[in-house]
């Protein structure tokens, strides 16, 4: 129920982020930035008059991700409401088997076997019903999420 107490609260969250965006978007820094870098920068492929960061590379791989694979991403959505309105007792499955299609098409199916390994273990751990080593075995899960990660454009 809403009260006058969370109208303030999301009005004054909703307006400081506005701000924040817009005081971003026209700062002098951003504009003096263009001009001395252009080579960073390149026109929007979406008709905006502000051109486009090009040097974080982070960005560029999950924009290019996200423009990619958008029928995938706005698929899961709808096929999860249809599966949970016409057949509830399947989504469980739905949710298993709509993350393997997508990464054994994306990616391959090694990735697909590695996800649904990664998946068993925390699965068969948190069965156990043991917190402290489901936290555990997630730590080491991120852990080593981090220790594979190398970058590539360090060995060329």
């Amino acid at each position: 129920k809403w009260d006058r107490t969370k109208v303030f609260h999301w009005v004054f969250l909703v307006s400081g982020v506005t701000y924040a965006l817009w005081r971003l978007s026209v700062s002098e820094e951003s504009a003096f930035l263009v001009k001395e870098l252009p080579r960073a920068f390149k026109p929007s492929r979406y008709g905006f008059q502000r051109k486009q960061d090009n040097t974080h590379y982070g960005w560029r791989t999950t924009r290019s991700f996200a423009t990619e694979n958008w029928k995938w991403l706005l698929l899961h959505p709808v096929l999860a409401r249809a599966t949970a309105h016409f057949a509830p007792s399947l989504v469980p499955i739905f949710y298993a088997a709509y993350p393997c299609l997508f990464a054994a098409s994306q990616l391959s199916w090694e990735v697909t076997i590695a996800f649904l390994c990664q998946h068993a273990v925390f699965y068969a751990v948190t069965a156990l019903r043991i917190p402290a080593l489901s936290y555990v075995v997630a730590f080491l899960m991120l852990i080593h999420r981090r220790m594979g990660q190398k970058d590539v454009f360090l060995y060329l």
